[in-house]
C-alpha cells in the first residue's frame, strides 16, 4: 500500500456494483512499514505498507477500492491506485503487476467439507517486497 497504514483497522464502507449498494467490511493488520530513499513529488521519500487484508464481505473488487477509500491504495493497480505512484515503479523498477496476492482462500460448500486454497506469492511480489527491503 501507498503511504504508512495503521497499526490495525477495519473498514466499513458499502459498496456500489450495477447500481446495487451493498454493506462491505475489511480488516487489515500491519506487517512492516517501509520507507524508502525515493523521491516523489514535493518529498524526499516514499512510505508505503505491507499488510495482512481479510475482508469479512465479498464485494466486486473490495479490497482495492477499500484501499483506495483510505487514501492508501495497492501499488500497480491501475483503476483504483495511484496513477503517478504506479508510473514511477513502472519507470524506477520496472512494475507491470499489482501487489495484491491471495495467500488463502477457503469456503464451505453446502453439505461438504471446508475446501482451503493456498497460493505462493509471485515472482514480482517477491522481487517488489526485495527492493523495499533493500532501500529501507
Amino acid at each position: 500500500m501507498r503511504g504508512f497504514t495503521n497499526e490495525k483497522e477495519s473498514i466499513n464502507y458499502p459498496l456500489t456494483v450495477d447500481g446495487k449498494t451493498q454493506d462491505s467490511k475489511t480488516d487489515f493488520s500491519l506487517i512492516k512499514h517501509y520507507e524508502i530513499q525515493l523521491p516523489f513529488g514535493k518529498f524526499e521519500t516514499s512510505r508505503y505498507s505491507h499488510i495482512l487484508v481479510s475482508p469479512t464481505t465479498g464485494r466486486f473488487h473490495q479490497i482495492r477500492k477499500h484501499m483506495k477509500h483510505i487514501f492508501h491504495p495497492i501499488l500497480g493497480d491501475r483503476p483504483h491506485g495511484c496513477n503517478k505512484q504506479n508510473k514511477l515503479w513502472l519507470e524506477k523498477f520496472g512494475l507491470t503487476t499489482m501487489m495484491l496476492h491471495a495467500k488463502k482462500l477457503s469456503f464451505e460448500f453446502p453439505d461438504a467439507e471446508e475446501v482451503v486454497i493456498v497460493g505462493e506469492r509471485s515472482v514480482e511480489f517477491e522481487r517488489t517486497l526485495k527492493i523495499l527491503e533493500e532501500m529501507a
